[in-house]
């Protein structure tokens, strides 16, 4: 079974992991029910590289029809480079969660919370590995 549900806020407990739902439905799992956690780094897709260039080349032919030539040559240039480093800086984090069922869990991580989010997986894994030494 694989279906991914989304969830927005983790609490940790003694013995389980419980995870408040976007409805605030909150799920409860053991530790011993977790496969793997981690942290996914997304970057731009294709798509989106795709849709800048082609915003950038119809900004450079709209240009060339009604600035003045100093500024035709200036302005693309400058939008280009700001944009090929836009997206080539452009991340977006996911906190992945697999249960031993197939179940992916998925939150969206903000950037500035990253460093407090890895220190959550860090202590849900010592959980799993108190767990596993217990034999819950």
């Amino acid at each position: 079974m694989k279906s991914k549900n989304q969830f927005k806020e983790i609490i940790l407990k003694k013995e389980k992991l419980l995870l408040r739902c976007k409805t605030n439905e909150i799920r409860e799992y053991k530790y011993s029910d977790l496969e793997i956690i981690f942290i996914k780094v997304n970057k731009a897709s294709t798509i989106q590289e795709l849709g800048a260039i082609a915003l950038l080349l119809l900004i450079v032919r709209l240009s060339l029809n009604n600035l003045p030539h100093d500024l035709v040559l200036v302005l693309p240039l400058i939008i280009i480079i700001t944009l090929f480093v836009r997206v080539d800086l452009y991340k977006s984090y996911e906190l992945n969660i697999k249960l031993k069922n197939g179940t992916f869990l998925k939150r969206k991580v903000k950037p500035d919370l990253l460093q407090e989010e890895i220190a959550t997986i860090n202590n849900i894994r010592q959980e799993i590995f108190d767990c596993k030494i217990r034999s819950c």
